[in-house]
């Protein structure tokens, strides 16, 4: 903090023996314009020149092999930066340096932190230096239009690494990619085509959520691990029903698309269509046909007669057959009403022949009741059997069945 809150500081002139600038040295020199850091400095430690508002022209020596975070934060008035060769990797060093729309990587560089340039949202264009492992760090960078990547070293993009880059168009990733971390390029709204390399194993989740541009995406082969709303969503759990999937993987891929309403499209070695899949909508899907109807045995059986139990069918009168309503299977109210109206018409039968025998049998009962009991007859030689008298209806009998 050796200059830290120096208001009126304008320039400063470094020697050549310095080979350090500490913590927080400049930090919050609202007026400081200039600064030359000459060969000998190796290092520029944590916030050395954070919150350096006016800071227009920096000159970085040669020397200089790291650089500590938040080092240039919030220069909102630099424009340039040239890093040397040296420095291998970059954390969030030029956040929010707001007017930022010129900068040139070393080739040594391996890794760019998530948020190393983080809110640049005067940066239109940058290139990815041959050594990069992994990649992050321009996250909100509003005015992104071009991204070159020359690494062929690149394993990984990392975790938000170009979220809300709404004017990134195309981006091509190289193998060996194999990873694509999580919101990599969520709501990068104007993203229309990605290349994605035949190394590449897993997409993370939300990883292109939002891209509300992007229609279609080739996914390789070997790709065998999507995370929740990687692909196809507009927002969590809104998916982008006319999103489609390109692919040569028939298993892996096409469950997710499934699962998701996406649209699936298999495609050969040669990238030329072998099968179409898209998910129907609702107009598409056709209506069912109605279940065929069950047969019951009331729907099979003939004609059925309840029969005549009674002996006289004169005095009783004759109960008429009735036959069983034979309906399609759209009927299924007048089949009921059918089997209800027979099954009435049965046990109203039973009951009239029950009435009948009950009352003819207490009129025989009355009819032997009635003759005087007769003295005892010596035993005589057992007659021929005479056919039984037939008894003959009462006045009551006749009333009563009629």
């Amino acid at each position: 903090n050796a200059f830290a809150d120096s208001a009126e500081l304008e320039k400063v002139t470094l020697p050549s023996s310095v080979t350090s600038i500490g913590t927080g040295a400049f930090s919050n020199c609202f007026a400081l314009k200039k600064v030359n850091i000459p060969d000998g400095v190796t290092a520029i430690e944590y916030e050395t020149f954070n919150n350096c508002s006016a800071l227009e022209e920096l000159t970085l020596g040669s020397g200089i092999t790291s650089i500590g975070e938040n080092a240039f934060n919030s220069c909102t008035s630099l424009k340039k930066i040239v890093l040397p060769d040296g420095i291998t990797e970059l954390y969030n060093v030029f956040q929010n340096c707001t007017s930022l729309k010129d900068i040139t990587l070393p080739e040594s560089l391996t890794y760019i932190d998530e948020s190393c340039f983080n809110g640049c949202t005067s940066l239109e264009r940058v290139i990815i230096p041959s050594k990069v492992e992994t990649l992050g760090g321009f996250m909100n960078c509003s005015s992104l239009k071009e991204v070159v990547i020359n690494s062929r070293n690149l394993k990984k993009v990392d975790n938000s690494a170009f979220s809300n880059c709404i004017s990134l168009e195309t981006i091509s990733l190289p193998d060996p990619l194999e990873d694509i971390g999580e919101r990599a390029f969520e709501n990068c709204s104007s993203l229309v085509k990605v290349d994605l390399p035949e190394t590449l194993r897993s997409i993370d989740a939300r990883a292109f959520i939002g891209c509300s541009s992007l229609e279609s995406i080739t996914i390789p082969e070997k790709c065998s691990s999507f995370d929740t709303y990687c692909l196809g969503y507009l927002s969590e759990g809104t998916p982008d029903t006319e999103f489609t999937i390109y692919t040569k993987n028939d298993t892996f891929v096409r469950s997710y698309a499934e699962d998701n309403g996406l649209k699936l499209q298999i495609i050969d070695e040669n990238g030329e269509l072998v099968e179409t899949e898209s998910k129907p909508t609702a107009e598409e899907v056709p209506p069912e046909e109605p279940a065929p109807a069950i047969e019951t045995p009331a729907d099979k059986a003939a004609p059925t007669e309840v029969p005549d139990t009674a002996p006289h069918t004169a005095d009783m009168g004759t109960v008429m057959p009735t036959e069983a309503v034979s309906t399609s299977s759209d009927e299924e109210t007048g089949r009921t009403a059918a089997i209800v109206i027979f099954s009435l018409l049965a046990i109203a039968g039973a009951v009239f022949a029950f009435r009948h025998y009950r009352k003819k049998g207490a009129a025989a009962q009355a009819a032997q009741t009635a003759q005087p009991i007769q003295p005892a007859q010596p035993i005589q030689p057992v007659a021929p059997t005479q056919p039984e008298q037939q008894v003959q209806p009462t006045q009551s009998d006749n009333e009563n069945n009629e």
